[in-house]
């Protein structure tokens, strides 16, 4: 075992040429036949884009412990190094279990899919022995007795779970930040943060921690951050996976679990060990369609339909037109065929009033509870921020008003699903559109002490203006990052399927990766 921090450090870079060569005998044949080149791309043949100096993705790392190149200890060991580097700046993990990884990496099957690849969870799911707080003081210090069954998944695959990313508090505003923890600062640019709740994961694969990380996604969290991050996140359709609660039960309305990482053959093969063969019931509107493991990218020619427009009809900033611009010129250049459509959503206050209604529904509990303790979310400024009580008071106040909001919601919600699947996708494969309505801002624009919490669900609100919908439809998607602006910010490309297409979208991300590859771009402060 190898304990100067030095000494590891240069043994992964001198593994590097090493790593490229075990990596390349997971791609495909068809990764290495062709250079690349227009008409490569044009043709539809992908090409190897990996070299020695890209950082290292999951995959290659447990090709590495494979060859017996590296074992999985020193993996962690490796991680452990690059978190203390530069997380005092970043703020993406916010609790450790280093000492139980070391021992677990010990135990680790080395022929198992990821041989031990250092991962880190989102503090919204429970581990055994691994402080859980949702980002909030009234949780600090609660350690789960038990592990939700997709972790365990995980770890099965092969992935060792060091710490937890931050979040924003209950997760109920557009930037990671709360008062428990603090912001996460985007390894772009420390003055900004990172979209939705999912940020601490995101800016930890941007940072160079972990290559790939666990996300959740209710409304846009697997695609947003990965938006401004730079990275590849995925949401794949509804009761894909294996569900992120402790009893097993696959019912969690519009949230799902997922995966971002730097490349997109991490999440494909991440996605295919997770994948959840049974659910609930069968007799479904929507019959699952297993994805297995993709390898290949799309060979043929599909139908894009493009929308710039959000839900209430504007435009989001000028940065992300130029990125979805930029995109539809490389999908025309690929030989797809691209064609502007109408957003789906036609009153934009009344998809999101429906949409909260359901997604919305564990506040009002939240602040019903607290009442019935006689400890209001109000005498307690010190442990719940106003953001949170504000979000919890309306979605109190609206159950109240109508005690069916929950059933009536997720009525207008099944019935915009059906539509959505059978009829918008009937003329199109795939759907284009922005991420967020805005590129990342600084800090200051969710502070929690500043704004009041209606106003910072005003801003959350307009931010998440695209992504919310394949949550409601049950649909797969993702955030592709094929465009950085002229100050060095990423702004990914949001592509959405029928449910069930989940395998239709990987083929589409592998041949993007291929024509426009980012992982080996770094961040600022990428260790």
């Amino acid at each position: 075992m190898m304990n100067n921090n030095v000494k590891r450090r240069d043994f992964f870079k001198a593994m590097g040429k090493g790593a490229v060569s075990a990596a390349a005998l997971t791609i495909p044949a068809s990764f290495t036949a062709a250079a690349t080149s227009t008409t490569a791309i044009n043709q539809g043949v992908p090409a190897d884009f990996r070299s020695p100096e890209m950082p290292l993705d999951a995959t290659a790392m447990a090709e590495l412990v494979r060859h017996k190149k590296a074992t999985p200890k020193e993996l962690v060991q490796e991680a452990i190094y690059k978190i203390k580097q530069t997380n005092d700046q970043v703020n993406a993990v916010v609790a450790e279990c280093y000492d139980i990884a070391l021992q677990r990496a010990d135990k680790i099957n080395p022929n198992s899919p990821f041989a031990g690849v250092p991962f880190l969870a989102k503090d919204c799911v429970d581990i055994e022995g691994l402080d859980c707080t949702l980002g909030s003081i009234l949780n600090k210090g609660r350690k789960p007795d038990n592990t939700a069954w997709f972790i365990q998944a995980a770890h099965n695959a092969g992935l060792n779970t060091i710490g937890m990313t931050n979040i924003p508090e209950m997760m109920t505003l557009g930037c990671t930040q709360n008062p428990l923890y603090g912001a996460t600062r985007n390894p772009w640019d420390l003055r900004k943060g990172v979209h939705s709740s999912t940020g601490g994961g995101a800016a930890a694969v941007a940072a160079g921690y972990t290559p790939i990380i666990h996300s959740t996604d209710g409304g846009g969290s697997s695609r947003m951050p990965a938006s401004a991050t730079g990275i590849f996140g995925y949401k794949p359709s509804r009761e894909q996976l294996i569900t992120g609660l402790n009893n097993g039960s696959t019912m969690e309305d519009f949230t799902h679990q997922s995966f971002m990482s730097r490349t997109v053959r991490d999440t494909a093969l991440a996605i295919s060990v997770t994948e959840n063969h049974t659910k609930d019931r069968f007799d479904t509107a929507f019959p699952r369609t297993p994805i297995g493991m993709i390898h290949t990218p799309l060979n043929r020619p599909i139908r894009i339909g493009v929308t710039m427009r959000d839900i209430y009809g504007r435009l989001p900033d000028e940065s992300t037109q130029a990125a979805i611009q930029s995109t539809v010129t490389l999908l025309e250049q690929l030989g797809h065929i691209v064609l502007e459509v109408d957003m789906p959503v036609k009153d934009g206050e009344s998809f999101m009033k429906s949409y909260m209604g359901v997604f919305g529904n564990k506040m009002a509990q939240f602040a019903a509870q607290f009442d019935a303790l006689g400890a209001p979310l109000e005498s307690m400024p010190d442990k719940v921020s106003e953001n949170v009580t504000y979000l919890a008071r309306t979605m109190q106040s609206r159950l109240q008003q109508n005690p069916n909001l929950y059933q009536e919601s997720k009525g207008q919600c099944d019935i915009f699903a059906a539509k959505h699947n059978r009829e918008f996708f009937n003329t199109i494969d795939v759907w284009l559109t922005p991420c967020a309505q805005h590129s990342p801002k600084e800090i200051r624009y969710f502070d929690q002490k500043t704004h009041s919490g209606e106003e910072i669900w005003k801003r959350s609100e307009k931010l998440m203006s695209y992504t919310p919908i394949e949550n409601v439809a049950g649909n797969p998607a993702m955030s592709v990052p094929l465009y950085w602006t002229a100050d060095n910010m990423p702004v990914g490309s949001h592509f959405s399927a029928a449910r069930g297409n989940d395998r239709l979208l990987f083929e589409l991300a592998y041949q993007l990766e291929v024509a426009r590859p980012w992982a080996n771009k770094r961040s600022p402060i990428f260790v």
